[in-house]
C-alpha cells in the first residue's frame, strides 16, 4: 500500500504518577476523528493514510452514517478510504463515486493509489495507471489538496511519470507553498533556480529562490538544508567543513541525496580525511541508491543498520 507520504509527529506526554492505559475511542468517536481529519485541507501531511487502526475501529459507525446519507460525497470518500486502510475490503468503488462528485479526498487518494497500485495478498484492489492517476491528481490539486499540489510540483520537476516541466512545477509548488510549510518552500526555491550550475536564471527568480531556501533551512527543512549545501558547494564562498555540516544536518533529517553527498565526500577523501566506515554509514542513510553507490565506490555492499542519529 502507498506509504510514501509524510507522517505527522506524535507528541509524547509526561504523566505524573502511575501510568494508566488510555481507553480506545468508541467506534463513533473514531469515525468522527477520521472524517474530521479527512475534511481538513490544511492537514496536508495526511496522517490519516497511516491510521489503519483508526479506520478499522471507526468503519462500522461511518458505514452506518453513509447508509443514512448515501449521497454525502465526503462520507463516501472517507468510508472508501477506511475500507482500503482497514483491509481487506475494497473501497475503490466508493472512492470513484465520490471522485465523480469532485470530492477532494477521493481524488487525492485515487491519485496516489493509481500511481502505485494497492494490493491485498494476491488480490489487486487498485491497479496502477499513471495517466489516470495524474488526471485525478490535477483535479485534486485544483480542489485544494496541498499534498497533491506538492507532489505534482515535484513530479514535474523530476519527470516522474510526466515530462519535465519547470513552469508546471513552479505553478503547483507555488500553490502548495501557501501553506507556509518550509519543506514546500524549499522545493519551490529549487524549482525556481533549476539544476546546477544555475545558469540562465532571472535575477527575480534567483532572489526569490535564495530567500525561500535560506528561510526553509533556518526553519530546519531537510530539503532547505540540502539546497543550502548545494548552493554553497556550487557557488563557492564556504569551506568544505561548513558545507559538510549542512549536508549532514539534512541527512540526519532523512534527506537521502544529502546523505549520498556526505558518503561521497568521505569515500573519495574530497577535502576531508578518507573514512570508509563513515562513508558507508552515510551511504546507508541514502537508501537503495546510496547503498548501490557505496558498493560501486568501495567494492563491497555496506552493512547497514538503523540510523539512531536521524532527527
Amino acid at each position: 500500500m502507498m506509504r510514501d507520504l509524510l507522517i505527522a509527529c506524535t507528541a509524547l506526554l509526561a504523566l505524573a504518577g502511575p501510568v494508566r492505559a488510555e481507553e480506545p475511542p468508541s467506534t463513533e468517536a473514531a469515525c468522527a476523528a477520521f472524517v474530521d481529519s479527512a475534511r481538513d485541507v490544511d492537514a496536508w501531511t495526511r496522517p490519516l493514510y497511516e491510521r489503519g487502526d483508526l479506520a478499522a475501529l471507526g468503519l462500522p459507525a461511518c458505514e452506518a452514517r453513509l447508509e443514512a446519507a448515501p449521497e454525502d460525497a465526503s462520507l463516501m470518500a472517507a468510508v472508501g478510504l477506511m475500507r482500503i486502510l482497514a483491509g481487506p475490503e475494497n473501497g475503490r468503488a466508493l472512492l470513484e463515486r465520490a471522485a465523480e462528485r469532485g470530492e477532494r479526498l477521493a481524488l487525492e487518494a485515487l491519485f496516489f493509489w493509481r500511481i502505485s497500485g494497492v494490493e491485498d495478498g494476491e488480490e489487486t484492489l487498485i491497479a496502477p495507471d499513471a495517466p489516470l492517476a495524474f488526471d485525478y491528481g490535477h483535479r485534486a490539486a485544483e480542489a485544494g489538496s496541498i499534498l497533491t499540489q506538492f507532489f505534482l510540483g515535484k513530479a514535474y520537476m523530476s519527470g516522474f511519470h510526466v515530462p519535465e516541466d519547470r513552469g508546471a512545477a513552479i505553478k503547483w509548488l507555488r500553490r502548495a507553498a501557501r501553506s507556509d510549510d518550509p519543506e514546500i518552500s524549499a522545493y519551490l526555491g529549487d524549482a525556481l533556480i533549476g539544476p546546477p550550475p544555475y545558469r540562465g536564471v532571472s535575477e527575480t527568480d534567483a532572489r526569490e529562490a535564495l530567500g525561500l531556501i535560506k528561510d526553509a533551512a533556518d526553519r530546519g527543512s531537510a530539503h532547505g538544508l540540502y539546497m543550502k549545501g548545494e548552493l554553497m558547494s556550487v557557488l563557492g564562498g564556504a569551506d568544505v567543513e561548513t558545507v559538510m555540516e549542512v549536508f549532514k544536518r539534512a541527512a540526519r533529517k532523512g534527506h537521502k541525496n544529502a546523505a549520498v553527498e556526505v558518503g561521497t565526500y568521505y569515500g573519495d577523501g574530497f577535502h576531508v580525511e578518507k573514512d570508509v566506515e563513515e562513508s558507508e554509514r552515510f551511504f546507508c542513510m541514502g537508501g537503495a541508491f546510496g547503498r548501490a553507490y557505496s558498493e560501486e565506490l568501495h567494492g563491497r555492499p555496506p552493512e547497514c543498520s538503523p540510523q539512531p542519529n536521524q532527527e
